[in-house]
């Protein structure tokens, strides 16, 4: 809605206003790059600084003159141009030649509203005069931020929107909020998203769910595409959708001129009701046919099912890049913290794909002599970092291409260029692949390169950006390597630990984690587990260190073989030189007391606290050499030694389960045997898939198993001077 909250005037987006001729437009960008502390240097015909942007650690701003004069910007951590020039204090008119045309001053003509469900201020567009529209948020301390990062976009008068849908009304989607106010001030639901024409967030349909929704597009080429586009969203979610054309209106001309020339709310609502149901070109035509089933129930034959028999479907082998690591065609996480070396190892398997010489383990490639190879980063610099990386690892570097932009038309035919992003770009890095003839894509960080309308953390909005690039990748062939970073969290379960959404790596085929080694006391091995692997069986980790290349200044990856750690273990919190020492010492009381067979596990524990070992170290100790558990029928469990450390063979009995102490009795459960010398003969009663609780050891069942705690809601541990016992808080299970 037209924002009630005032405008203040010094609070524009820095443009400059004053009329007067103007400099170089290079000279005065350097040299406000310069005021600021950005360092602006040459590198080969433009220039790089630190992008005022965001806060940049390293050159990450790319400078250089266009043919016509103008100055072409380019940050590699994305930050738009608009938010750049703004960071300087300068205007989107100073990156190009002086005019002899005094420039006119841009003052706010109105601003908007965009506020959430609880009518409660997220964010503003404002529309200056000359024609131009501004994006700001609050920051809190009363003033503004003239960018939407990290802010989930909103429709236009969202409340009014959620009301309409409740209520059944035709919720009309238009372009602007112009003509969404025009609708209001008539009686009518209406809404659009910022940004104009082709912005339209796929997150928007959330909130059209069972809506009726008719779109008004503007009458131009863009404004049908648009039209299109929010039918192609809003079709998944609401329960009708129809696009509306509106009679007699001008080329560019909107529903507010529409209504301008004598259009009335009943004449819009009669085109509304003969507009047909909206539908994919191609598919059943878009007009409400309905029939009825055998059953009597009615049928919408304007949503068809798209099915494949499977009895036309060709058996086909999985290709692999590096079998069976990376496959051809699907998706490949890359996860791990900031300097194991991860860039680098994507650069020694592109450089090896490059030049067709073989994978670090020797294992098979499908991949018959060398190939292309496409690099996206945002992390490094082309000619600093990838160059020497690559020239160092060996690559051919013709066949290695590093995607930076996307040249485009804008709807008035200037030609423009962005940062390439995904999903929208997607269709400009499959003909890259296809003009290149790469088998292999790197994104590198994956992060950096999702749209902004795309939260990393929302697993829809992730899943809809993958779900096309993993359709690149099977039409393709190529195999995409997604580098992330790793969160925060603790725990050794490596699935979870990957920065963003789940549906990131659940929608990998496979996923390589990069850690050091927790063995290694230098910290200079690096280790290549696997975190997930659909497509083959279970492989060994790999171990690497970076080495310093003279020749080329840069690190490269020197392979040591494959390493016994897991991506547990290399996740697993370390332990204190105090708790070491307490479970080896442990673990010595537990191959001594369990040297002649299985003993009762509450004899152990009773044992181990006479001489000072808690039941916790104990279990610590149990799990760091392999004792297993074994059930004694009915009565209770028995702890031994796996085979390579105990006695005897793995007949599926127990076997002898004998005293610790003479005078302590061991009580059989159902279908023991009493022998002589007071042991006992159980058969066992073991199930390796049941969830066993952490206190008695005992399998949880029913209802107890539902909680998700691990162990008996009988056996809950009791609160201590330092939280609950055992090795998990009870706030981490409840």
């Amino acid at each position: 809605m037209p924002s009630d909250r005032g405008v203040d005037e010094r609070q524009c987006p820095p443009v400059s206003a004053d009329g007067e001729l103007r400099c170089d437009p290079l000279d005065k960008l350097l040299a406000a790059l310069g005021r600021l502390g950005c360092d602006p240097r040459r590198s080969g015909s433009g220039w790089l600084a630190k992008c005022p942007a965001h806060d940049d650690k390293k050159p990450s701003l790319s400078i250089s003159a266009g043919a016509d004069g103008r100055v072409l910007l380019h940050c590699f951590a994305s930050c738009v141009v608009e938010a750049i020039v703004a960071a300087l204090g300068l205007s989107m008119s100073d990156l190009f030649p002086e005019s002899p045309q005094p420039k006119r001053e841009r003052v706010v003509d109105r601003v908007y509203d965009y506020v959430d469900a609880s009518g409660a201020l997220v964010y503003q567009v404002v529309r200056m005069s000359p024609k131009k529209f501004f994006h700001r948020r609050p920051d809190g301390q009363g003033g503004w931020v003239w960018d939407l990062k990290g802010v989930e976009r909103v429709p236009y008068r969202l409340p009014e929107l959620l009301k309409g849908v409740a209520g059944g009304d035709w919720v009309f989607v238009v372009e602007g909020e112009k003509d969404v106010d025009c609708l209001v001030d008539k009686g009518l639901v209406a809404t659009c998203n910022s940004g104009g024409a082709g912005k339209f967030p796929s997150s928007h349909a959330n909130f059209f769910s069972g809506a009726r929704a008719a779109i008004l597009s503007d009458n131009d080429e863009p404004g049908q595409q648009h039209a299109e586009q929010v039918a192609s969203i809003l079709q998944r979610s609401a329960r009708e959708v129809r696009i509306v054309e509106l009679p007699g209106v001008a080329h560019k001309g909107d529903v507010s001129d529409w209504f301008n020339k004598n259009g009335t709310v009943d004449d819009l609502l009669r085109l509304t009701a003969k507009a047909g149901t909206w539908s994919p070109a191609g598919e059943v035509p878009a007009t409400a046919v309905r029939e009825a089933d055998q059953r009597g129930r009615s049928t919408d034959l304007t949503r068809r099912p798209v099915s494949i028999c499977m009895a036309d479907v060709e058996p086909e082998a999985v290709r692999w890049l590096w079998y069976p690591r990376i496959p051809l065609g699907k998706l490949t996480i890359f996860d791990g913290d900031p300097d194991v070396g991860k860039s680098s190892v994507t650069i020694d398997i592109a450089a090896r794909v490059s030049n067709g010489s073989p994978m670090p383990d020797g294992n098979r490639s499908d991949v018959e002599g060398p190939a292309g190879v496409i690099l996206v980063s945002a992390e490094d610099g082309a000619g600093d970092t990838i160059r020497p990386r690559l020239d160092a690892a060996g690559a051919d570097v013709k066949r290695v291409h590093l995607l930076t932009d996307v040249d485009f038309v804008d709807d008035k035919g200037c030609p423009r260029r962005r940062p390439w992003s995904m999903p929208q770009d997607l269709d400009v890095l499959k003909l890259l692949v296809v003009e290149t003839g790469a088998h292999l894509v790197v994104v590198d960080p994956l992060t950096a390169f999702l749209a902004s309308s795309v939260d990393s953390y929302r697993d829809q909005d992730v899943r809809g950006a993958l779900a096309p690039l993993a359709r690149l990748a099977e039409e393709t062939g190529a195999a995409v390597a997604l580098v992330r970073h790793l969160n925060k969290a603790g725990g050794a379960n490596a699935v979870y630990r990957g920065g963003g959404s789940i549906g990131i790596i659940g929608a990998a085929r496979s996923a390589l984690l990069f850690a050091k080694d927790p063995s290694d006391p230098s910290g200079n091995r690096k280790v290549m587990a696997r975190e997930k692997g659909n497509l083959a069986p279970a492989w060994n980790s790999l171990a690497y260190e970076l080495v310093s290349s003279e020749e080329y200044g840069c690190a490269r990856i020197r392979w040591l073989g494959e390493s016994a750690q897991t991506a547990a273990t290399l996740l697993a919190v370390p332990a204190s030189s105090e708790e070491v020492s307490a479970i080896d010492e442990a673990a010595t009381f537990l191959r001594d007391a369990l040297a002649d067979g299985p003993v009762a596990q509450k004899q152990i524990v009773d044992e181990g606290r006479k001489i000072g070992i808690s039941e916790k170290t104990l279990r610590r100790a149990k799990k760091d050499i392999n004792v297993r558990s074994r059930k004694l029928g009915l009565g209770g469990w028995a702890w031994e030694l796996p085979l390579e450390d105990g006695q005897g063979v793995d007949d599926g009995n127990v076997g002898q389960v004998d005293h610790l102490s003479h005078d302590q009795e061991i009580r059989a459960g159902e279908g023991g045997q009493l022998l002589e010398g007071g042991h006992f003969e159980v058969e066992a009663i073991f199930n390796p898939l049941a969830l066993r609780c952490e206190v008695c050891d005992e399998d949880i069942l029913g209802e107890d198993r539902q909680t998700g705690l691990p162990w008996h809601e009988s056996c809950r541990p009791e609160p201590t001077s330092e939280g609950f016992d055992g090795e998990h808080s009870e706030a981490a299970w409840t």
